[in-house]
């Protein structure tokens, strides 16, 4: 059998997802499903995902023998528990101690049970049997770790039954303890002191390497050291000899941390005043920030409560010292910067400006480039500092001289700035007075020229240069000649495009509304035309409101249209509502079938509640597609109920809504086929997806002919009337 690779693919998936969720028994059918598909499929193609198969299984394998090991704890445990209890009870036997032994001992609890937990629930065991005295028999021993079952099905074996726990040998006498407390429990106090004692040395342990690690055991010593249980059965001297290692532990751990905050502090900001010298010589922004970090983080809380006041103190003459070397080097900097540009300067002012080597906005830009160097050089210095104020001086008087040269060619510029201006406009229009309004005997606002003129003569005159030069020349006759030619132009212009736009709307106005889409859209199109072509124009408002009000009538019209046919629909629907059942009572008909038993052929059933699939699932020359189950039905209508669909369609000028549900009786055919849509994971050579895309397949289907239907305004059946 051929295998199915991209099946396979789909499947890790879902095995992934299900091993998310932990939900093993679906992720067992899942891996069972991908071993299917890979069979048949060659060795080179099946790595990839037995790659991604192989930790699947260690996953499942894990957590179905975690879920079964819990299963087992909690009912041990709650044999425990009870034991427990009937102890608490003042009992000296009890039935529960012997079944969790009996359970801990079982081959399903040994193959099944981790080492850890055993060995925990031996340890809980033991406290039992000793508080009763140590009758009951002892739990077993561990199972060693590298005897891993498989945890979908735990291998049985048969495991002796321990022998009984040997009586314990008898303590060798205890010295005097007048001071061990009344009802003291021996063997319960020195299990007790051991087991702190044991702790306080992995946390003496744990000091130098985890400090971390300290904090939990030194937590549980102290609760252990004041628990009731501890005050019962130690002595106070051990109490105290106890508390005072826990509070020399802690004491010690307290200075660790401690020690460690200021370093780490330190470290910080040693950093910034090693970066802060380093940058001095070549990057003093990046130095003063360094500063500033430094100040910022001596002045934390943390650090004013951590930094000794003499290594506080240190910092901050530190940071004093390079502030001032800072200082120094920046005015320095900025002096060397500055002064060889304002040389440069005057020297270039001191010859003609303007002298036409070069268009005045590049002599000029070229200047206000060198002015912005030299304060830009100087803007860290304080304004007020002597070398600052008598640079600005010599700047002002490069100033004075600049506007002098400006103004004597100011007047030549100007004629030659706007007259060139005007010209690359009308260069840019030529031809608008050409355009015809007229497209034959219909009127045409197909104007490009004429719309561009409207713009472009709009933008000139209202450029703010042009502005600028028509104020400060107000009395210069060529400078105003020049702008009025631009109104005349912009002028001529609006009114022609205004007078075809408005015959264009004027002819769509009285004709009749268009049937297709795209004349149906044309006083829309005019409306945002008109947004455009008149803007900064009078007619603006006035063309935009006219071709929105004919939008909205054509879309008021089309509306009332659409509204009468759905009010059509709705009413030939009741009709078609109220004429089914007797068009069903003569068609008599089994309710629903199997299309997968070929005993349905030829046989005559109704589907109630269905919803046509025809161009949404299926696709293909039948009129008619429904799921039955998981399987596809299509066919054809019959000749009477064809010519049915097709008059209320004509009736009411509307498909038939396959939104809602119909009903309908068929006659049961043979085997086909028909086009099922598939959506398509497309994914890159990792295996990453890149998208999805539709596709048409063939797929099995069984055909059928509708006899009778209810869908809407239909409701027609062979032989009703």
């Amino acid at each position: 059998m051929a295998g199915d690779i991209e099946k396979a693919k789909r499947e890790i998936r879902f095995a992934k997802s299900s091993a998310e969720d932990r939900r093993w028994d679906l992720l067992e059918a899942r891996i069972q499903t991908i071993d299917a598909a890979l069979e048949g499929v060659p060795a080179s193609e099946q790595a990839a995902v037995l790659g991604e198969l192989a930790p699947l299984r260690e996953l499942l394998v894990k957590g179905v023998r975690t879920e079964k090991a819990g299963r087992i704890e909690r009912e041990i445990q709650r044999n425990l528990s009870a034991a427990a209890d009937d102890l608490q009870r003042g009992n000296t036997s009890t039935v529960w101690l012997p079944k969790a032994i009996e359970r801990l001992a079982s081959a399903e609890a040994q193959e099944t049970l981790f080492p850890e937990g055993i060995a925990q629930l031996q340890r809980e065991i033991a406290e039992l049997q000793a508080k009763l005295g140590g009758v009951a028999q002892p739990a077993p021993a561990p199972r060693p770790a590298s005897a891993a079952p498989a945890a979908s099905a735990p291998v049985a074996s048969t495991v002796p039954a321990p022998a009984p726990a040997p009586a314990p040998a008898p303590a060798p006498a205890a010295a005097p303890a007048p001071q061990v407390p009344a009802g003291s429990d021996p063997e319960k106090a020195r299990l007790l002191e051991s087991e702190i004692a044991r702790t306080l040395r992995f946390a003496a342990d744990d000091l130098a390497s985890s400090p971390s690690n300290v904090v939990p055991k030194l937590e549980r010593v102290a609760g252990q050291l004041a628990s009731a249980e501890a005050q019962a059965h130690l002595a106070p001297e051990v109490l105290q000899r106890l508390r005072a290692q826990h509070d020399e532990l802690r004491a010690k751990l307290e200075a660790l941390l401690r020690e460690e905050q200021i370093q780490a502090v330190e470290r910080v900001v040693d950093r910034f005043v090693r970066q802060a010298e380093s940058d001095l010589s070549w990057n003093q922004r990046g130095s003063a920030d360094m500063l500033r970090k430094a100040a910022e983080r001596l002045a934390a809380e943390d650090a004013q409560k951590l930094l000794p006041a003499a290594k506080v103190a240190h910092y901050r003459a530190e940071l004093a010292r390079l502030e001032g070397l800072l200082s120094g080097a920046g005015k320095k900097d900025a002096l060397d910067r500055a002064l060889p540009l304002l040389a440069e300067l005057e020297e270039r002012v001191a010859r003609p400006i303007f002298d036409g080597s070069q268009p005045e906005y590049r002599i000029v830009s070229e200047l206000d480039a060198l002015k912005s160097r030299i304060r830009g050089a100087l803007s860290e210095l304080p304004a007020d500092d002597a070398e600052v104020k008598g640079i600005a001086a010599r700047l002002d008087a490069v100033d004075a001289r600049i506007a002098a040269a400006g103004d004597a060619h100011a007047l030549g510029a100007a004629h030659a700035q706007l007259e060139r201006a005007c010209a690359l406009e009308l260069e840019a229009i030529a031809g608008w007075e050409q355009e015809a309004t007229q497209a034959g005997a219909e009127p045409s606002y197909e104007l490009p020229r004429t719309v561009l003129a409207i713009r472009r003569l709009s933008w000139f005159l209202d450029d703010s240069e042009t502005h600028r030069l028509r104020a400060e020349h107000a009395g210069d006759a060529r400078i105003q000649e020049i702008v009025a030619h631009a109104e005349r132009a912009l002028a001529a212009a609006t009114e022609k495009a205004h007078v075809a736009f408005n015959a264009l709307l004027a002819k769509l106005e009285l004709g009749p509304r268009p049937a297709n889409r795209y004349e149906l859209e044309g006083p829309s199109r005019l409306a945002g035309r008109a947004g455009s072509d008149f803007e900064r124009t009078p007619h603006r408002e006035a063309n935009l409101a006219r071709a929105q009000a004919l939008d909205a009538r054509w879309q008021a019209e089309i509306a009332a249209d659409l509204a009468a046919r759905e009010a059509k629909y709705r009413e030939l629907s009741e009709v078609a509502s109220k004429a089914w059942p007797k068009i069903v009572e003569s068609l008599p008909a089994e309710e629903g079938f199997d299309p997968l038993d070929l005993r349905s052929k030829g046989r005559r059933v109704l589907i109630r509640n269905l919803r046509n699939r025809i161009r949404w699932d299926f696709s293909g020359r039948v009129d008619f597609a429904i799921w039955v189950g998981a399987t596809p039905v299509a066919g054809n209508y019959d000749a009477c109920v064809a010519a049915a669909v097709q008059a209320a369609c004509e009736q009411t000028g509307l498909e038939l809504d396959d939104h809602t549900d119909w009903d309908a009786v068929l006659v049961v055919g043979g085997p086909g086929k028909i086009q099922q849509r598939f959506r398509v994971v497309v994914r890159d050579s990792r295996n990453l997806e890149i998208g999805t895309i539709e596709e048409w397949r063939p797929v099995d289907c069984v055909q059928c002919t509708v006899i009778a239907l209810r869908a809407g305004p239909v409701a027609v059946g062979i032989g009703a009337t």
